[in-house]
């Protein structure tokens, strides 16, 4: 239930009188501060509403603030909460006097309220509703609201990005339009792409499908380049290159606008959104896993120190700089047990085998995994001493 506002807000601004239209109800004595500051509860002669007083002597110049209170209990909480220098509060009504005696009232910002609401309820903030006093009522008028808008805004962006689909006759994949519809910002949360060279790219940005935007999608698909008519760019990377989608295959490409060249990246969009990463190191189940050079790295150890992620960093630079060398250390196995060698090419299993995790238990003891490979369901992992490859075990 939203707090009723003092009927002294209905008068005008200079017909306020703060030593007739209230009475005190409580002193809160002495805050710390320079100068002298005090508080008190007081209570309005006319409707009985409740405002937590502040005066502040501060060079050489007076301020009166009142902020309305829905009863004595939010006024203690506001008094141990609001420092002299904040005593100011989005939520509730608030009457102001400056230095040179003027009146000003300030109400809640209904906008900045149904904000703080929207938050408090995507975080499962109890306090924060309970400090809000929002009603049931008024958390389903919040969400309904919110439905309205977003199915407004859902049909503004199906609608820009069918026009975009007529203008470069391509129909793009039915989970690139899901994520424009569920993320607003065009900069994607994780951003950082690995490239199977071991490089990593940045990307900068996706474009927009809104024609009033500076980086409007068609503003980008007539690119000089041999390739243009056989690629549908949608996201800008750092020095200029570009991803783009294969039109035939729908597949995730980059185009290197320096060599007119294309890297394959991902088979489709669901698979392109798990590539991407970020620097951070995220504590889970398996233990603390992060991302370098597109690899993953998974340390067992109770805790991660530099140490550990350096030595993780050193084996994944080496996987890069000796991949020939692991791939005939495992061949060698393979062969010696006769496995995978008499139903595949050996290029056959260096594409099914796909990316290693880099497990680090200890610095100097690591392995290079397979976790995910497709050649079938046993684990494929290589033992490391420093960076000196050790066995090969296949279990599953």
């Amino acid at each position: 239930m939203k707090m009723k506002k003092c009927c002294l807000f209905d008068k005008p601004e200079e017909k306020f009188k703060d030593n007739k239209d209230f009475s005190v109800i409580k002193k809160y004595g002495e805050i710390p501060a320079p100068n002298e500051c005090s508080r008190s509860l007081l209570k309005c002669n006319k409707c009985g509403a409740l405002f937590l007083y502040q005066f502040l002597e501060w060079n050489d110049s007076y301020y009166n603030d009142y902020i309305q209170v829905e009863n004595e209990e939010q006024a203690n909480k506001l008094n141990e909460e609001l420092s002299f220098s904040k005593f100011s509060t989005n939520n509730n009504p608030m009457i102001k006097i400056s230095s040179d005696k003027r009146v000003s009232f300030q109400l809640p910002n209904s906008s900045s309220r149904v904000r703080q609401i929207i938050d408090a309820l995507s975080n499962e903030d109890q306090d924060k509703l309970k400090e809000l006093n929002v009603s049931n009522e008024e958390i389903e008028n919040v969400l309904k609201s919110i439905d309205k808008k977003a199915e407004k805004l859902d049909s503004e962006i199906l609608e820009y990005i069918n026009n975009v689909e007529k203008e470069i006759n391509y129909t793009f994949v039915e989970e690139y339009k899901n994520y424009l519809l569920k993320h607003s910002s065009l900069k994607p949360d994780k951003n950082v792409l690995g490239l199977s060279n071991g490089t990593e790219k940045i990307v900068r940005y996706l474009y927009s499908v809104d024609p009033s935007s500076k980086t409007y999608i068609l503003k980008f698909q007539n690119f000089d380049s041999k390739l243009k008519n056989k690629l549908v760019p949608f996201a800008e990377l750092e020095f200029g290159d570009i991803l783009c989608f294969e039109r035939e295959t729908n597949k995730i490409v980059i185009y290197n606008h320096e060599t007119d060249t294309i890297d394959f990246i991902a088979n489709n969009w669901n698979d392109f959104i798990k590539e991407l990463y970020d620097d951070y190191v995220y504590k889970t189940k398996n233990g603390f896993e992060y991302r370098y050079k597109g690899l993953k790295v998974i340390i067992t150890a109770n805790e991660v120190n530099e140490e550990l992620t350096n030595y993780a960093d050193k084996i994944i630079e080496y996987y890069f700089e000796n991949k020939d060398k692991i791939i005939n250390h495992l061949f060698e196995k393979f062969e010696k047990y006769e496995l995978y060698v008499e139903a595949y090419t050996k290029e056959k299993i260096i594409e099914k085998i796909g990316k290693p995790t880099i497990y680090v238990n200890k610095v100097n003891l690591g392995e290079i995994t397979y976790l995910n490979n497709e050649l079938d369901e046993h684990l494929i992992t290589i033992e490391l001493y420093g960076l000196e490859i050790s066995y090969v075990t296949i279990d599953g």
